[in-house]
C-alpha cells in the first residue's frame, strides 16, 4: 500500500463502507463498481476477517491492515504474553503496532520505532483507535534512533525488538545477525540505553544458538500457539545470574529451568528396561518442551515413572496426567508391535479404512504406513507409530479431555 491509499482507507466515508461490507465477499466487494476506492475497500475487508481470530482488538477496532505488515505481524495472544512493565519502553521495530499495543497497557510511555513510512504512518492512525494514547511513534532507521538516543543519554525501563527477518528477494531468515536491524551489532548499544533487552527470534532459532549469541545470563523462552513455535524469545537482564530455558504453551502452562540442569539427552538403550508394559497414556509433548528440549524434565516432575522415548518422540504413563498438561493426551486402547499382515487383517474385519495418523521416529512414511495397511487419512480411528524400545509399535489412541 501506499501513503496515499492509506490516506484514503482513513477517510470517514471509507471507513464507514469498509465498517458496512464487514462480513462481505472480498471478491465481490471488489467488482461492487458502485462503490469508491472498491479494490482498496475488499482488501481490508479481507485482512480485518482474518484479523478477527489473530488480532482481536485491531479487527474490533477497524485498524488499517496493509497485507504484508499484517502477515509478518505477531499474534495477539503472543503479544499479550509478554508481562513486563515500567515507565519507559522503545520497541525498535514497531511494524503494525501489535507488540507496542500490547506493551503499552504495561508502561506508562512506549516509544515505537518504526523504519517505514507507510507503516510509521499507519501506526500514527491505528493506535488512537485503540485508545493507545501513550504511544509516540518515530519514523526512522533503528540504528540512528539508538545513536541520538546515546548522544541524548537517556535511558529505558525495556528494550524490545522483533527484527525483520524477510531478506530482499523474500527468503525467512533465522540469524539474528542477517536480520534488520543486526542486533548482535547494536547489542553493546544497547546495553547502555536498557537493563532489560528482549529479542524476538525466529521460531527456527536453534535455543542454544540463542544462548550462545545473547550471552550466558539470559533467558530463552519458546512461546507456542496451538502446537505451532511462534517465537524463540531472548531476555537479557543484569540482573539474571544464570541462564534459563522456558517453554510457552499459550493457554496451556509453563515450565522453566536453568539451562545447566537440563541434564543430557537420554540414550537408546534398545530394549530399554525401563520400558514396562502395559501403559495407560500416550502424550505428545508440546512444541515448545521439544524446542528448548526440557522435555524430559518437565514430564519427570509431573510423574517419576513416565517413560520418555529417547529420540524425543512420545511420553507414555501408567497414571493420568494432570490438567492443563503441556501436551496432546491421549487414552491406549491398544499397543502392539507393528506387523502389517496382522493389522490390516483386524482393521478389514472391523471396518477400519480411515485413520488420523500420527508418527514419531518411525522409519516409514505415512504414505507407506497406510499401503501396508489398507487404510487412508482421515476418520474417527486415531493411530500412533513411534520406535522405541528396540521394537516398532502400533498404538491406537483416543484423545481425552482433562
Amino acid at each position: 500500500m501506499t501513503i496515499e491509499e492509506i490516506r484514503i482507507l482513513d477517510r470517514p466515508d471509507i471507513r464507514e463502507l469498509v465498517d458496512h461490507n464487514i462480513e462481505n465477499d472480498p471478491e465481490r466487494i471488489a467488482l461492487d463498481k458502485r462503490l469508491p476506492h472498491a479494490r482498496l475497500i475488499a482488501t481490508q475487508v479481507k485482512y480485518l476477517q482474518r484479523a478477527h481470530k489473530k488480532l482481536p482488538s485491531f479487527h474490533a477496532a477497524r485498524c488499517l491492515l496493509p497485507p504484508r505488515a499484517f502477515e509478518q505481524a505477531s499474534s495477539e495472544a503472543c503479544a499479550m504474553h509478554k508481562e513486563f512493565s515500567g515507565k519507559t519502553c522503545i520497541d525498535l521495530t514497531c511494524g503494525l503496532g501489535v507488540d507496542a499495543y500490547s506493551l503499552s497497557k504495561q508502561f506508562d510511555r512506549v516509544v515505537a520505532v518504526e523504519r517505514d513510512d507507510i507503516l510509521a504512518e499507519t501506526a500514527r492512525i491505528n493506535f488512537p483507535r485503540l485508545g493507545a494514547d501513550n504511544i509516540e511513534v518515530v519514523c526512522d532507521e533503528a540504528e540512528h534512533f539508538i545513536g541520538q538516543y546515546l548522544l541524548n543519554g537517556q535511558t529505558v525501563d525495556l528494550l524490545y525488538v522483533d527484527p525483520d527477518r524477510r531478506s530482499t528477494d523474500g527468503r525467512r531468515l533465522a540469524a539474528p545477525e542477517e536480520c534488520s536491524p543486526n542486533v548482535l551489532a547494536l547489542m553493546p548499544h544497547l546495553k547502555k540505553i536498557a537493563r532489560r533487552i528482549v529479542v524476538k527470534n525466529s521460531p527456527m532459532l536453534d535455543v542454544d544458538e540463542a544462548l550462545r549469541l545473547f550471552g550466558p545470563r539470559c533467558t530463552v523462552e519458546a512461546v507456542s500457539l496451538g502446537g505451532e513455535c511462534k517465537e524463540v524469545n531472548a531476555i537479557s537482564d543484569d540482573s539474571f545470574d544464570t541462564a534459563w530455558l522456558c517453554a510457552t504453551a499459550l493457554g496451556t502452562g509453563h515450565f522453566s529451568l536453568p539451562a545447566n540442569e537440563r541434564g543430557p539427552k537420554p540414550m537408546d538403550t534398545g530394549n530399554d528396561y525401563r520400558f514396562s508394559l502395559p501403559y495407560r497414556y500416550l502424550i505428545v509433548p508440546d512444541v515448545s518442551l521439544r524446542k528448548t528440549r526440557i522435555v524430559e524434565p518437565y514430564f519427570r516432575q509431573l510423574d517419576p515413572d513416565i517413560y520418555l522415548d529417547p529420540y524425543d518422540g512420545y511420553v507414555f504413563a501408567h497414571h493420568s496426567p494432570p490438567p492443563q498438561t503441556m501436551g496432546r493426551v491421549f487414552e491406549i486402547v491398544s499397543m502392539r508391535p507393528y506387523r502389517p499382515k496382522e493389522l490390516r487383517k483386524e482393521f478389514r474385519k472391523r471396518g477400519i479404512k480411515t485413520a488420523e495418523i500420527l508418527k514419531r521416529h518411525f522409519p516409514y512414511p505415512v504414505a507407506r504406513i497406510c499401503r501396508e495397511l489398507g487404510i487412508s487419512e482421515g476418520g474417527h480411528t486415531q493411530l500412533a507409530f513411534t520406535e522405541t524400545a528396540g521394537t516398532l509399535w502400533s498404538i491406537e489412541v483416543k484423545t481425552i479431555s482433562l
